[in-house]
């Protein structure tokens, strides 16, 4: 089996962990950051383009039937799931930083606007 489809949103994924791990005091506090929503929009974002990143990958590389009928369920169960575990892992072991439900729910809304955005974009004109 090749990865190489795969690669794109497991390096997006490593991406976002690295980002999600950085210590607080190591963040930018330019005040252009700080507006009230900046973080919501980035966590959107990030979820947005992972799961596109995901979709494309089994676009290219659906080899089973199972995942090929089931691709949108699986895309949207990794990364939801893993925007889950991101915050929890934000909560209890990376340091300086804190788990919010509602970062969850920006995930979420990305991962759902990138599976919309893909479906929009990827179907074929008539």
């Amino acid at each position: 089996m090749s990865f190489r489809y795969y690669l794109p949103s497991i390096s997006w994924a490593l991406i976002i962990l690295y980002l999600c791990a950085i210590p607080g005091s190591d963040l930018p506090q330019d005040s252009w950051y700080e507006f009230p929503g900046f973080d919501k929009c980035v966590h959107l974002s990030l979820y947005l383009i992972f799961e596109w990143l995901i979709l494309w990958g089994f676009s290219k590389k659906n080899n089973t039937l199972l995942l090929e009928k089931n691709a949108i369920i699986f895309s949207l169960l990794i990364s939801i799931s893993y925007g889950g575990i991101i915050e929890l892992l934000q909560g209890s072991v990376f340091v300086e930083r804190s788990s919010d439900i509602f970062d969850f729910i920006a995930n979420t809304c990305g991962a759902l606007l990138g599976l919309f955005l893909f479906k929009i974009i990827s179907s074929p004109q008539k």
